[in-house]
């Protein structure tokens, strides 16, 4: 199953990362370009919790803001979880 998660920051990492972790193809989406950069230059992403330490081979994608809306305009993805902060 193709996951696009929009929105990497600590919900959309974490709940990316365990479904990347599942088995599931992920592909994290956010207009913050460092954390992307950082995904990418780093094999993944980095998860730390009681179950141990492990980077999480997963896409990573920077798109501008409001630039949301062209991701998976090609039918590639099966499901969109979309996280967003409440004050958004």
């Amino acid at each position: 199953m193709h996951i696009h998660v929009i929105g990497a920051g600590a919900m959309g990492s974490l709940y990316g990362g365990l479904l990347a972790r599942s088995g599931c193809e992920v592909t994290l989406v956010d207009w913050w370009q460092a954390h992307m950069a950082a995904m990418a230059a780093n094999g993944g992403l980095r998860l730390s919790g009681i179950t141990g330490d492990a980077v999480i081979a997963l896409r990573a994608v920077h798109v501008p803001e409001g630039g949301e809306a062209a991701i998976g305009g090609d039918g590639s993805g099966d499901m969109a979880i979309i996280f967003a902060d409440a004050n958004s």
